[in-house]
């Protein structure tokens, strides 16, 4: 399998025409190669995948973990202040059971 991917490599290595050697061309090619070879390092577990993104991502990734925790902390302030108004209303409406009675 390798034997052929070498043989298809230096294959389209061969065809490629370079008037002269060149810097440019060396650093072109070593670009493409790395495009490649990046693309097929990510491991096809999904999670696995997030975290080589979340990783090479930093700034991404802390502002959406910020945002999260702001968003949890906003929502269980917001459980709390709603709990708390259904407790004053159901003692509003016990007291007012008993003052009918």
């Amino acid at each position: 399998m390798r034997t052929t991917e070498n043989k298809n490599l230096q294959k389209l290595l061969d065809q490629i025409s370079v008037p002269c050697s060149s810097v440019h061309f060396e650093k072109t090619l070593h670009q493409d190669w790395r495009r490649v070879v990046h693309q097929e390092v990510y491991p096809s577990h999904r999670m696995s995948h997030v975290l080589t993104l979340a990783k090479s991502h930093r700034r991404l990734t802390a502002f959406i973990v910020a945002a999260a925790f702001l968003a949890s902390a906003l929502m269980g302030q917001h459980l709390l202040s709603s709990q708390e108004e259904d407790l004053r209303q159901m003692d509003t409406l016990s007291e007012l059971s008993l003052s009918t009675l």
